[in-house]
């Protein structure tokens, strides 16, 4: 099991985890229990954080922004997700010409 962390910082590590995931799989079909398994932590403790899919996802979409991930800010243009609807016009550019790339 994973060790003890201050609460911000488990937050933040099921973050990174859950854009790692999404990276791979996409955003759209990560797990509580993927993400749970990546942090060596349960899904109950992932739910702690994030009560809802939703919430979830929509905390990784945010994310990805503040980090830059344009693979994963351009699978979230692509769902028309609402963290992207009013994003900088050339990260946009930049993120969706990602996935030509």
């Amino acid at each position: 099991m994973a060790t003890k962390l201050p609460p911000v910082d488990r937050k933040q590590q099921i973050l990174t985890a859950a854009l790692c995931l999404a990276m791979g799989v996409g955003y759209q079909s990560v797990t509580r229990e993927a993400i749970a398994d990546a942090c060596g932590v349960s899904h109950a403790l992932v739910n702690l954080y994030f009560r809802v899919m939703p919430e979830l996802k929509a905390a990784v979409m945010v994310e990805a922004v503040r980090v830059s991930n344009l693979t994963v800010i351009a699978q979230g243009l692509v769902a028309r997700d609402p963290a992207v609807a009013d994003l900088d016009p050339k990260l946009k550019r930049k993120a969706l010409a990602s996935i030509n790339a």
